[in-house]
């Protein structure tokens, strides 16, 4: 199914939703841009009103916390590491 997108006076077409998708994780397609699924529908949505998403989105925002929290733990084991390493070498 074609997946039709507005932006302004542009229109873009996608082949398959798969595509929107990649464009939407790229965030070439904005929020605010209008959707249109198949050629048959009249209905235009906003792209973040889309129910799919609208998932992807709050997925991405788990990821993304859980990633700040691995670089956080990450980085305070380097910087006690590198204390032990500097009282070592202090100490010999």
């Amino acid at each position: 199914m074609k997946i039709h997108v507005k932006h302004g006076d542009n229109e873009l077409t996608f082949a398959s939703w798969a595509e929107f998708q990649a464009m939407w994780k790229h965030k070439m397609i904005a929020p605010d841009d209008l959707v249109r699924r198949g050629d048959a529908s009249a209905r235009w949505t906003r792209a973040a009103d889309l129910p799919e998403l609208r998932n992807m989105a709050s997925a991405n925002k788990e990821d993304d916390r859980r990633l700040f929290f691995i670089t956080l733990a990450l980085m305070a084991l380097a910087l006690i590491g590198a204390l032990l390493v500097r009282a070592y070498f202090r100490h010999h």
